[in-house]
Formats: structure tokens, sequence, C-alpha cells
């Protein structure tokens, strides 16, 4: 995350990932531990555990998004985890001032996943806030590490 074109490196190893920002008071168990945080809600292991609990026990949420993507069913749960990944978006730019935000992740990329993103975070603020896909896809997280530890090379030497 860059504040003013600047690294944010006040806790670098979660600078810029809002996945453990709790949206929901006592909500549900997260695989971090603590509950009700967005990851709980709107990730892939997330909606497996929404899947499972449905009629839709056999589906991934891989192959929702795929071959199930404008079903009603599927639908409904895509615009409710995205409304919570929204409403981190909008308490990050609240609290920060930050309006351009990049989504990675295998769900996050899926066409209809981003659209719902943008789409609820229209009906939450009225803010000019920019959502982009990341350009690197999957491997974002890989190459901001690679960019983060080359940094520090640099200013050792």
């Amino acid at each position: 995350m860059a504040i003013d074109r600047k690294s944010f490196t006040k806790i670098a190893s979660l600078g810029g990932v809002f996945g453990h920002m709790v949206i929901r008071q006592n909500g549900k168990l997260c695989g971090c531990g603590r509950r009700g945080c967005i990851e709980a809600y709107a990730s892939g292991n997330a909606i497996d555990k929404i899947l499972k609990k449905s009629n839709k026990k056999n589906i991934s949420t891989k192959s929702m998004l795929l071959s199930y993507q404008d079903t009603k069913w599927s639908m409904k749960i895509i615009s409710e985890a995205t409304t919570y990944i929204a409403e981190g978006i909008v308490n990050v730019n609240s609290l920060t001032g930050i309006s351009n935000f990049i989504i990675g992740g295998s769900i996050g990329l899926s066409h209809n996943f981003f659209r719902e993103i943008i789409k609820n975070t229209k009906k939450i603020t009225k803010r000019k806030i920019f959502i982009m896909k990341a350009g690197l896809k999957n491997d974002s997280e890989v190459f901001g590490c690679l960019a983060k530890s080359m940094m520090k090379k640099v200013k050792h030497e």
C-alpha cells in the first residue's frame, strides 16, 4: 500500500491487505482466529462453506463462478460476498482517503464477482473510488514480495 507515493510500511506484513478487517462484530470464525473478518464472508473458502451448507454440496466456488455464474442462487451468493468487500473498500477509503484499489485472487478476478464489487461499492458511497483487477492476476503478491525484498537489498548496499 502506498500513501503519497511512498510505501506504507508501518505493518509491512499486512500493508494493503484488508481481508482480516472485522466488518461484523462476533461474526463467523475466520482462519486467522478472529471473528467477523471479511475473509470469513467473502473468500473462496467462505463461499465453499456456503455451498456445502446449501443444496449445492458438490459444487466448488471455482465451478460456481465458471459454470453457474448467471444463476439466481449464484448471483445471490456473489452479491452478499461482494457487499462485504465493498464495505471494506469504503471503510479504508473513509479512514485513509485512499481511492485506488486493486482486486486480485481467483474469485476477485472473476468477471461477475469483480463487477459486483464495483456495483456494491457504488451503492454504499458516492465518493469516487477506482477499482481495478490486478494486472499480474494471482501472481501479484509474489511479485510484490519480490519487489519488497529487492528494495531492502538495494537500500543496504
